[in-house]
């Protein structure tokens, strides 16, 4: 019984962080609706089982564990979808940009690069193959027409030089592999 009772308060603070989180990025709650309904339809479960299965332990344990398992399957396919989401958005963005007239910043000062290779480069964001490294370097973009508006990090790779991590708003959504900005300081 305390196994349940500890996973109950396990399954109250997991509430609590994924309702923080909530509140911090409102753009996330489209996602995070369907986890926060899962969520408590498995307190729901673990209730149930508990006050059902007073004199057998060992069947509640085993329903609380395939809920559980359930709920940390759906949260890593949430997060991908949450990154897939962010690559679509992104290049939707990067699409509706007039090249005729898009200046390009990076760390505030305007770059000399061809703008349609620039974009070209950006749409090639991908979720590529992790390696064990992590974003170090950071070049800050923002990318306007006048009218669209982009801001976003791209975060050299610690281990491949020519690969870049794209972070917006907080979160990484993919990587980049280019020669393009190696120069840029």
């Amino acid at each position: 019984m305390e196994v349940i009772m500890r996973i109950h308060r396990l399954h109250q603070k997991v509430l609590h962080l994924t309702l923080c989180e909530l509140l911090v990025d409102p753009e996330m709650s489209e996602n995070l609706i369907a986890f926060l309904i899962l969520l408590g339809i498995g307190g729901f479960v673990t209730l149930l089982v508990y006050h059902k299965n007073r004199g057998n332990p060992k069947l509640a344990i085993r329903i609380v564990a395939c809920v559980i398992g359930t709920f940390f399957l759906v949260q890593f396919g949430m997060y991908a979808t949450i990154r897939q989401n962010g690559r679509r958005d992104f290049k939707r963005e990067l699409r509706k940009l007039d090249l005729k007239v898009t200046e390009i910043q990076v760390n505030g000062n305007v770059v000399d690069l061809a703008t349609e290779e620039v974009i070209k480069e950006l749409l090639s964001v991908d979720n590529l193959r992790a390696h064990h490294s992590s974003p170090t370097d950071e070049l800050i973009f923002h990318i306007t027409d006048g009218q669209t508006e982009i801001k976003f990090k791209l975060g050299r790779d610690s281990e491949f030089k020519t690969e870049y991590w794209l972070d917006i708003k907080g979160r990484n959504i993919g990587k980049i592999r280019t020669r393009l900005f190696n120069d840029i300081e």
